[in-house]
Order: C-alpha cells, then sequence, then structure tokens
C-alpha cells in the first residue's frame, strides 16, 4: 500500500497549473445528462467518425469533450460545435487519465461521464440502452455493450466506414469484416464506461500519477469503482473498434505499470479503501 501512495505522491498533478496552461473552446455550456469525454493524440481520421456516430444516436441531453494531450494541438480543428481542450504536454508522454480527469474537472458538468476511447463507436440506440438500464437498476456504473464484449473491425473495413462506404448503424457481428473480440473471459475494462459523477470523485478519479502511456488504467479504475457500486451492462447493443495498430507494447513501463494494478488487487479491501480515499481527497476541491 505505501508504495501505491508514494508513487501518487511522487507524480502528484497540480490541476490548477494544467488548466492555466490549456487550451478551451466550449461550445456546450450548462449541465448536461450524459457527459462524454474522448481523450485523443493522434489517430485525426478516427474522431470525424465518432462524433458523427453520437450524433446519428438523436439523443439531445448530452455533450462532447475532447481532450487532446499532445505538444501541437491537431484534433481543434474537428472540434466544430463540441468542446475541446487542450493539454500541451511539453514532451511528456499521453496519459489518457490526465485527459479523464481534465475533462471531468474543466468542462461542462454531467450527472454521468462516459469515459469513451478515440476508437469506439457507437449505434443510435446507445443512449437509450443506457438510460434503460440506468433506471431499471439506479444503476451508477454501466459498462454500454454486452458481456464484456467490444467488437473489432478490419483494417479493411475500418477504411471503409471512415471514407463513408458504411454507415455504423449497419454493423452487425456477421457483417462481412467484423472480428469477435479478445476472449469473454477475459473481457474489456474499458473502451466505453459510463460512471456517475459523485461515484467518479468518491474514487479520485482516474490515476494519472500510476499511469500513461498504454496501460492498464481502464482495469484498474474499474477495481476502484467496484469497491463502491455495482457493474451493469447492456446486454443488447454493441460498440465497434476501429482498426489500428497495436500500442501496448510501446509503453517502456508497461510492466511496472501491471505490477501496480496486480498489487492493489492483492490488497485486503481496508488498504484499498484507504488508497482510494487519499485520490479522492487530492481532487475533491473540484466536485
Amino acid at each position: 500500500m505505501k508504495s501505491i501512495i508514494s508513487a501518487i505522491e511522487k507524480n502528484k498533478v497540480d490541476y490548477d497549473s494544467v488548466i492555466r496552461e490549456s487550451e478551451f473552446c466550449i461550445n456546450w455550456y450548462g449541465d448536461c445528462r450524459f457527459s462524454v469525454i474522448v481523450p485523443v493524440r493522434g489517430r485525426e481520421r478516427f474522431l470525424p467518425v465518432l462524433i458523427d456516430s453520437f450524433i446519428k444516436t438523436g439523443y439531445k441531453d448530452y455533450c462532447i469533450t475532447v481532450v487532446e494531450h499532445s505538444d501541437i494541438p491537431t484534433h481543434k480543428v474537428n472540434c466544430s460545435g463540441i468542446n475541446y481542450i487542450h493539454i500541451p504536454a511539453k514532451g511528456k508522454p499521453f496519459n489518457k487519465c490526465l485527459s479523464f480527469n481534465i475533462g471531468v474537472i474543466a468542462s461542462c458538468c454531467g450527472d454521468y461521464y462516459i469515459f469513451h476511447d478515440l476508437d469506439c463507436l457507437v449505434q443510435k440506440s446507445f443512449f437509450d440502452n443506457l438510460i434503460s438500464v440506468i433506471e431499471k437498476n439506479d444503476a451508477e456504473l454501466v459498462q454500454p455493450f454486452k458481456d464484456r464484449r467490444i467488437l473489432f473491425c478490419t483494417e479493411s473495413l475500418t477504411n471503409v466506414i471512415i471514407s463513408g462506404g458504411v454507415d455504423v448503424n449497419e454493423l452487425h457481428l456477421e457483417y462481412e469484416g467484423m472480428l469477435p473480440s479478445i476472449p469473454s473471459h477475459i473481457g474489456a475494462p474499458g473502451g466505453s464506461m459510463m460512471v456517475s459523477r459523485d461515484l467518479f470523485f468518491a474514487v479520485g478519479g482516474y490515476d494519472p500519477e500510476l499511469f500513461w502511456l498504454y496501460a492498464p488504467e481502464d482495469a484498474f479504475f474499474l477495481v476502484k469503482l467496484l469497491i463502491f457500486a455495482e457493474l451493469f451492462t447492456v446486454q443488447n447493443s454493441d460498440i465497434f473498434h476501429m482498426w489500428h495498430p497495436l500500442t501496448t507494447h510501446s509503453n517502456p513501463d508497461l510492466k511496472s505499470q501491471i505490477n501496480i494494478w496486480k498489487l492493489f488487487m492483492s490488497l485486503p479491501l481496508e488498504n484499498r479503501e484507504a488508497i482510494v480515499e487519499h485520490k479522492r481527497k487530492l481532487i475533491e476541491k473540484y466536485t
């Protein structure tokens, strides 16, 4: 436990400074039911089709905030009409956790936050399915896909989607170029995750102090959330992951970050709760 808290303190984020140094382009003011936070760095061709997939849901009570963590802002041109934040990376590696946290702290306030990856497309039933699960279960934590399964598009199908050759709402498991996900017994901890505002702050948000580049940050976040809430899933919906080269092993710190996640899971509940409480205090002023 002490080693995790020491790492958190060593890499503690000064959120006020990050916000002062960031560029903001806010088009949605006020509160909404669902605040969708999308962290980005590179992969510019993915963003327009992702935004379009949300627009095609027809739902109105949501906003999208794209948070770009990079040296040079390249995604702003694709963010007309939505919220955009650029966090200067200053040569540091991409930090999805930092992007998620800044998206919550510095953008519009949602009753629920959807932490959503740039490469995951949604279909028109996305929000209707979420609302149904929330209302049926009084849920605070929902994965908007079934059996922890995200479907994968091949490279050729991804190119067709991006070129406008197929509407995301036409996709299904049997569609040519669609691949089953990783085995369901492994499951997908990230891709898209809906968390209530209260629950997000109760666990101290994501963990930029512990994870950067491509790492088990979603798995760690989920383990924290499960201390306080039951996980519900959407049983009649899919999310479609666009193809890109694997980047997981580009992280030179991946092994040590996996060990942090494993250590946390092995700790007694009271020790995990103490770490979460430490994290909660770091962002409580922004609640």
